[in-house]
């Protein structure tokens, strides 16, 4: 998406360009980004497996965002936490959060609110958000890899919290922009309703003794 806004950007600043051909321009780029959008959306919609479509769509959301990195949590109603369910990057195979201001996912999913985070250790831009919010950092400490920017946003089903969708690290430095809080929330939205079909089916299936392997995947 950086890139259709630099065209944007490039676009307006030539003077060469016509007023009408700037717009149509511009007009194209958007139809463009929207189907990328739209056909993310359709595949998670007509799923059939979950986990395995997500880790064929990572590099389409990654790209979509222009982000590094893309972890979707679920809730453990048990333990009161948010488990990763998918996530990009092999540095650690489960990642467990509680759900509360003790990082960013876990407020997200805590206040049911989207949250957008210039820097990620920037302890002021975090207290002018909440001033009990933190950013959980063991897991940067025990990878490598240093966490900038966030976007996280919760999912859920007619008002019943299921996880959490969070993207990490723009590529071009800068911050998400409104443009990508739409998006998420629509991939958000998808993936409410394949969560809660896939809780329906876990359910229905279930058998006795199994039923906690099943329920934690």
């Amino acid at each position: 998406m950086g890139d259709r806004q630099n065209q944007k950007a490039a676009v307006s600043a030539s003077p060469t360009i016509k007023r009408q051909d700037r717009h149509i321009i511009e007009l194209t780029s958007e139809v463009a980004y929207r189907t990328r959008l739209q056909k993310i959306c359709n595949k998670i919609n007509a799923a059939a497996n979950l986990d395995e479509i997500l880790i064929n769509l990572k590099d389409d959301i990654t790209s979509l965002f222009e982000a590094e990195r893309i972890t979707v949590y679920v809730v453990d109603e048990n333990k009161h936490q948010l488990v990763s369910r998918f996530k990009s990057g092999n540095d650690i195979e489960e990642i467990r959060i509680p759900i509360s201001a003790d990082s960013i996912a876990g407020w997200c999913a805590m206040k049911n609110n989207i949250i957008n985070i210039k820097d990620a250790y920037n302890s002021k831009e975090l207290s002018s958000i909440d001033p009990d919010l933190r950013f959980d950092d063991r897991w940067d400490l025990k990878t490598g890899f240093k966490t900038r920017q966030i976007l996280a946003r919760p999912i859920g089903f007619r008002n019943r919290l299921l996880g959490v969708i969070q993207v990490m690290n723009r590529k071009t430095g800068k911050s998400f922009v409104q443009v990508d809080e739409k998006s998420l929330e629509e991939v958000a939205g998808i993936l409410g309703i394949a969560l809660q079909t896939q809780k329906k089916l876990t359910a229905r299936y279930t058998m006795g003794k199994f039923d906690f392997l099943i329920e934690n995947h």
